[in-house]
């Protein structure tokens, strides 16, 4: 147990004159197992922990923030053993430190639906002249905001001007929205929230170019089109790789290398899926950047659905969210889901990805519910240091006792369904990291408990998420794989045991990349090479049947079979 107070004479140590910080995590880790604890309004927190040793850690909510004495070594050696440890903190970067979320619980064509944005300042100094800029979709119409918006620009980019805000300062408001009667029930409906200042307060890494890449996707005449540019003050010193998928497949795979206010256009001829285009930022960029963009429901062919929020989308910052809640007709209440969705059945996602979860809970008794409790235990493989609480419908208090997070939203005196099927809905949200550690092929799950007053609980359906990589399907038509003329390559030994060498006999191309597949089309392997001869193992390879495709400059191409014994 402690107190967690803001050093306000920088003497280190906790004062009666010190102010005193809620919400502020606590954990006590070892190599087994993490426990954890929230400060409440008084700064106090609790942690309780089994038998052991174990590091003590404050956890800040920004960077900015530092502890006079941190990571504290403690050892319980029986039961009902306890330590009692202060927190002191002083500000490290004077730096202001915007963070924002907005969230909602549902969208349906022809009709209003709230929308509700929170956002804080994390930082150490004052955010002057703070404000929010939302772009909304085409098709959605805001309405109205409990906090004014001060200037609304064509392209449906709508700015809060929401004044000086002070550190560790958090406020929320919401927005109806009407979602037009033409949105198609299946798609998403993007929006895009910045909070400014959009300060990083760390200095770049002296080894970082100055080039920062971003992409954007948009339907032009039925055809997407897709654009990488370099909006940076510096040149790209290397290439970096990029890949669009059409729904789960891969469709392109590969590499930029731009000059300052250079752009890449990559066209792609489209019927109706969704295209996705995920490309690495250039190394030591600052943020943590992951530039993707998606474009759904383009094209004259059968509209695709359920795709848009597999992959996660490009928050750079805590400043920037993105949300596409999809469109729908009806749905389920007291369900648990979590963004981005993952990719395919087993739901795969990148290691030390964050996922946004969203608990929405509806009163469909008889009566009024006074009081809503959520009780969610996090999975062990969720790392609790980075948790994060987001936007709800209505204010809530919350702790997090070992693994256990519960939100308690008092006197929200909920209506039921049957006097008021609007009023009845609520919801909340949170973000937290997978723990980096997390091996892959390890399946998260997460499900919640939802009481209404002293009511058994509602458990909402499970989510999961698989940790992976390379997961992404790649399908190729083996059937129409381009040939060229034997004249321009050889392959021998075919079949081959140890390894089978390919070379390419004109002599006018320069750089080739081989890709093997095998006879359902999944490509298995891709290699690039400079020289006209190419070495494929055995050891790439089990036995039977694969296809090749080689393509090279000024319009090389050849592809064939080959046999692995």
């Amino acid at each position: 147990t402690g107190k967690i107070t803001l050093d306000l004479d920088d003497n280190c140590s906790v004062d009666d004159t010190d102010e005193t910080l809620n919400d502020w995590l606590v954990i006590a880790s070892n190599a087994e197992r993490t426990f954890s604890g929230i400060s409440d309004v008084s700064g106090h927190y609790f942690v309780p922990a089994d038998s052991g040793d174990y590091v003590i850690s404050l956890i800040p909510p920004s960077s900015s923030w530092e502890a006079c004495i941190n990571d504290i070594n403690v050892s319980f050696d029986g039961f009902f053993s306890q330590e009692e440890i202060d927190f002191s903190v002083t500000s490290g970067e004077n730096c202001p430190h915007m963070a924002v979320n907005g969230a909602a619980p549902t969208i349906r064509p022809c009709f209003e639906r709230p929308y509700f944005i929170s956002y804080c300042n994390y930082g150490t100094v004052t955010a002057e002249d703070a404000y929010i800029e939302i772009q909304f979709d085409p098709f959605i119409t805001p309405v109205s905001s409990t906090f004014p918006w001060s200037s609304a620009t064509a392209d449906n980019v709508y700015t809060f001007e929401i004044g000086d805000i002070e550190p560790l300062q958090c406020d929320t408001f919401s927005m109806s929205l009407f979602l037009d009667c033409d949105a198609e029930v299946g798609l998403g409906y993007c929006i895009d929230i910045h909070a400014f200042p959009d300060t990083l307060c760390s200095p770049p890494s002296a080894l970082w170019s100055g080039a920062f890449l971003e992409v954007e996707g948009n339907c032009e005449d039925d055809n997407v089109n897709f654009r990488i540019e370099n909006v940076g003050n510096g040149d790209m010193n290397g290439k970096v790789e990029y890949i669009i998928v059409e729904d789960a497949v891969l469709l392109i795979q590969d590499s930029v290398e731009l000059n300052s206010g250079e752009f890449e256009e990559i066209p792609i001829l489209s019927d109706g899926a969704t295209y996705t285009i995920i490309s690495e930022q250039v190394p030591y960029a600052p943020g943590n950047s992951m530039p993707t963009a998606v474009v759904e429901g383009c094209g004259n062919g059968q509209i695709s659905f359920n795709f848009i929020n597999q992959f996660a989308f490009n928050e750079i910052a805590p400043y920037v969210d993105e949300d596409c809640p999809i469109a729908i007709s009806s749905y389920d209440p007291n369900d648990k889901q979590g963004f981005p969705v993952g990719y395919g059945d087993e739901h795969y996602i990148e290691p030390n990805t964050k996922i946004e979860y969203m608990i929405r809970f509806q009163n469909t008794g008889t009566d009024v519910a006074y009081q809503v409790v959520i009780a969610d235990e996090l999975d062990d493989w969720l790392d609790i240091s980075t948790f994060q609480a987001g936007a709800s419908s209505h204010s809530y208090e919350y702790k997090i006792v070992d693994r256990k997070l519960e939100f308690m939203f008092r006197n929200i005196n909920l209506p039921d369904s049957t006097a008021n099927l609007e009023g009845s809905n609520g919801f909340v949200e949170f973000s937290i990291q997978v723990d980096e550690a997390a091996p892959i092929g390890t399946t998260i799950h997460n499900e919640a408990a939802i009481y209404f007053d002293y009511n058994p609980a509602i458990i909402t359906n499970q989510t999961n998420h698989t940790i992976g990589v390379d997961f992404i399907e790649i399908l190729v038509d083996v059937e129409n794989l381009p040939i060229g003329s034997e004249a321009q390559i050889k392959v021998y030994p075919n079949p081959f045991m140890e390894q089978a060498i390919f070379e390419i006999l004109d002599a006018e191309h320069q750089h080739f990349r081989m890709e093997i597949f095998d006879p359902t089309g999944k490509r298995l392997l891709g290699k690039s090479f400079n020289t006209n001869r190419f070495e494929l193992d055995k050891a790439m390879l089990s036995s039977g049947i694969y296809f090749y495709k080689i393509t090279g400059d000024k319009g090389f191409q050849n592809s064939g079979k080959i046999i692995a014994r």
